[in-house]
């Protein structure tokens, strides 16, 4: 896996905030994406040039157009489902979480630091990657079955996630979900 550039990963998190906090206020997608006024500013006018965002007095929203490229990037990078303020108490940790639900787990199991390095970066104060394998949670290094040692929060996972052989699900952890 290839290091993704970061402009990128705060294009795909603007995207993110902006779908989930419509509308919007350019101050706040400032403090959630943890970028410069300019920068912001920068980041918005070209998402309403691409007619991907709408902007209003009241914040940006996304466009029909700008919903259709947030899956698309979803897909792009097998993001299958995410979930926001997912329950991690069980686990010892706390703070506000957020989950994503990737695909094809093969390719990710080969990067699970990098993937830990990647949420660090951009503000998770910790980061935890389950593979779902042989009807079992797996975390690398750590725990063949999570599910001996939290049931409980095996079942939060069942619950929130449909999971084919070879998922990943990555939870992180931070002061606030943004």
């Amino acid at each position: 896996m290839k290091m993704i550039d970061s402009d990128y990963i705060k294009h795909i998190l603007a995207l993110i905030a902006i779908k989930k906090a419509a509308p919007i206020g350019r101050y706040t997608l400032k403090n959630v994406l943890d970028l410069s006024e300019g920068k912001t500013r920068g980041l918005l006018k070209k998402l309403s040039n691409n007619n991907t965002i709408v902007e209003s007095k009241a914040g940006a929203s996304l466009t029909d157009q700008g919903i259709k490229e947030l899956e698309k990037l979803c897909k792009k990078h097998k993001i299958k489902r995410i979930v926001e303020r997912i329950n991690v108490e069980e686990l010892g940790i706390s703070g506000e979480s957020i989950a994503l639900n990737l695909e094809d787990g093969e390719i990710i199991n080969h990067s699970i630091t990098l993937i830990r390095d990647i949420a660090i970066k951009f503000g998770a104060n910790t980061a935890i990657i389950i593979l779902y394998k042989d009807g079992k949670f797996i975390v690398p290094a750590v725990f063949e079955n999570l599910c001996l040692i939290h049931p409980k929060f095996c079942e939060i996972l069942a619950k929130e996630f449909t999971l084919n052989p070879g998922d990943v699900i990555v939870i992180c952890s931070a002061d606030n979900i943004w």
